[in-house]
């Protein structure tokens, strides 16, 4: 039987998607509210870059392996820690969590359009939630950063593609000074957290605040709270796409 997608778009910045996905028997929940993402998690821990050194090439991706995460540079290029003031011109609504962000393409004060964002988070235990914030997406054009979710066969649990028209982006003082929130909540366990972010795309992107749900919190969600998430999702629906694939 042909996996079921159901989306539903609603007037706050609420994206959520029940997915049955064949090969990894998985049902998720999409977020691209973080504060409906928080609320509908328990605890999380969160990956925020603010107590390091500003600098390039100043992660080596094992700095956070005790709180279980390593970050893997999939081109094995420098990965720099910014903060607002220090990329390029000075964007600090690409910035969630101030002060700091991480980044391969943007260097301090400049950016270099033949460094890809290609990352890999690889999450240590198994999460049922997690996601992470883009800054910078699409450079206020049509560029785009795909964010892929992966069990641990590298099966795509989810995944989308996020621009400047993605629902939930936050703008700042022009079409460059911007960041959104992707995560996902889902009954099988994520193991990989993946950007595809190409090299020579005039796009640069910046990553902040990757967070994953903690040990402590940690269960499989049944599949019958994720569909009661998925109703109470529905309050203030303005609109309700229903698909069905045989």
């Amino acid at each position: 039987m042909k996996a079921k997608l159901f989306s539903c778009v609603t007037t706050v910045n609420l994206v959520v998607s029940l997915v049955f996905a064949q090969q990894t028997k998985a049902a998720t929940l999409e977020f691209f509210d973080h504060n409906d993402f928080v609320n509908s998690t328990g605890k999380l821990t969160v990956i925020d870059f603010d107590d390091l050194p500003t600098g390039n090439g100043v992660l080596s991706g094992d700095e956070f392996g005790s709180q279980g995460l390593i970050i893997v540079q999939r081109e094995g290029l420098p990965i720099n820690v910014l903060s607002g003031k220090d990329i390029d011109m000075g964007f600090p609504g690409n910035v969630n969590s101030k002060p700091n962000v991480m980044s391969s393409s943007f260097i301090l004060g400049n950016y270099n359009n033949a460094n890809s964002d290609n990352f890999d988070f690889l999450l240590a235990n198994p999460s049922f939630s997690a996601g992470l914030w883009i800054g910078n997406t699409s450079s206020g054009g049509n560029d785009t950063t795909e964010v892929q979710f992966l069990d641990n066969f590298g099966q795509v649990i989810a995944n989308e593609i996020i621009g400047f028209h993605s629902p939930g982006l936050i703008t700042g003082n022009n079409i460059y000074d911007n960041r959104i929130f992707y995560g996902i909540m889902s009954t099988v366990p994520i193991a990989t957290i993946r950007t595809i972010e190409p090299a020579f795309d005039g796009d640069g992107i910046t990553y902040d605040d990757i967070q994953f749900d903690s040990p402590e919190s940690r269960s499989v969600p049944e599949p019958s709270s994720i569909f009661g998430l998925f109703l109470l999702g529905g309050l203030g629906i303005r609109s309700l796409l229903l698909r069905h694939k045989q």
